[in-house]
C-alpha cells in the first residue's frame, strides 16, 4: 500500500487519505481503531498473483475493453498491455463483481471474468444507443408538418 495524497487534515490529528494498493492481499485481522491510535489496522496475508496471459487473450481483452469504453465515452488511450485492474472501476462492475475480480489470483482468470462482463454489458450499451437514436429521430418527426412533406 502506498500513500498517494492527504485529502484532509483534522484538528485532532486524523487524516483523510488516498492510497494505492500495490499487491493483492487477504485481511486476516482487522481492528478499528488500533488501541492508542486514530486509525484502523490489522494483519494481512499476501497472495500470489500470476500476471502471465496468452497474447491472443490479451488482444481480445483490449479489443472488447476499447469497445466498452467507447460506448461509455471514455476519452483516454488504452495501452495494449493494460491489466485487468487498470479499468475495472470504470466498466460498470457492481461492488460484488469488483470484489470477485479482486479475489482472482490469475490475470487470465480475471480477463475471462471481464470478457464475460463485456459480453453482457455490450448488448445493453448497444440497445441504449439504438434507443437514444430513435428518440432523436422522434424529436425530428414531431416537428414535421404532416400536410407539407
Amino acid at each position: 500500500m502506498s500513500l498517494e495524497k492527504v485529502l484532509k487534515r483534522y484538528p485532532d490529528g486524523r487524516l483523510d487519505i488516498k492510497t494505492r494498493g500495490l499487491r493483492i492481499f487477504r485481511i486476516s485481522t482487522f481492528v478499528n481503531p488500533v488501541p492508542g491510535k486514530l486509525y484502523s489496522g490489522g494483519d494481512v496475508e499476501f497472495l500470489e498473483n500470476d500476471f502471465k496471459v496468452e497474447r491472443q487473450l490479451q488482444h481480445k481483452y483490449i479489443f472488447y475493453l476499447k469497445e466498452v469504453l467507447q460506448h461509455l465515452d471514455f476519452p483516454g488511450e488504452i495501452p495494449p498491455d493494460s491489466t485487468s485492474f487498470a479499468f475495472a472501476h470504470k466498466i460498470g462492475l457492481t461492488l460484488r463483481e469488483e470484489l470477485d475480480l479482486l479475489m482472482l489470483t490469475s490475470e487470465s482468470d480475471r480477463i475471462h471474468f471481464l470478457l464475460e462482463h463485456f459480453m453482457k454489458i455490450l448488448s445493453v450499451l448497444k440497445a441504449t444507443e439504438k434507443a437514444k437514436e430513435k428518440i432523436r429521430q422522434n424529436g425530428h418527426v414531431k416537428h414535421l408538418d404532416p400536410l407539407n412533406f
